[in-house]
């Protein structure tokens, strides 16, 4: 089974925003696996998550964060931080019990992944629960 990381995916974004609709249609690229994809909030199981997951995720930006600009910040912090875009949402480790909600994400304009904290953790698991799969696509435990 192939699987992709997500810089592969960002590397080639034109080509999933163009070819979105039919991906996500056809079982064998939607179930292609994504490397460190997952989202747990216990006490439910973990779930590995494939490229239409996120690609659904995306693009309805269920699992994009607007990053927080720091009100004391120097000018030029803050001005960066208000242009930057928004990050896209890979993966999840929450607890509900602790409140613990700890997300690992992509920055498309800067290239590379970072550690976040968000809120609302369940809200995250419920969007991907409601996704829409092809027939015959089953979910995958970790």
């Amino acid at each position: 089974m192939q699987t992709l990381t997500i810089p592969q995916i960002f590397s080639r974004w034109s080509f999933y925003q163009y070819h979105y609709q039919s991906l996500i249609q056809q079982p064998e690229c939607y179930t292609i696996l994504v490397e460190n994809a997952f989202i747990t909030v216990f006490p439910f199981r973990k779930v590995q998550l494939y490229l239409g997951d996120l690609l659904q995720l995306w693009f309805s930006r269920h699992w994009q964060v607007q990053p927080t600009c720091q009100l004391f910040e120097n000018l030029l912090q803050v001005t960066k931080n208000l242009q930057h875009t928004p990050v896209f949402v890979y993966q999840i480790q929450a607890n509900l019990l602790t409140g613990s909600h700890c997300a690992e994400v992509w920055d498309q304009s800067a290239c590379h992944k970072q550690s976040t904290q968000i809120d609302h953790a369940l809200r995250y698991w419920i969007t991907y629960r409601l996704l829409q799969k092809p027939a015959n696509v089953q979910t995958i435990y970790a």
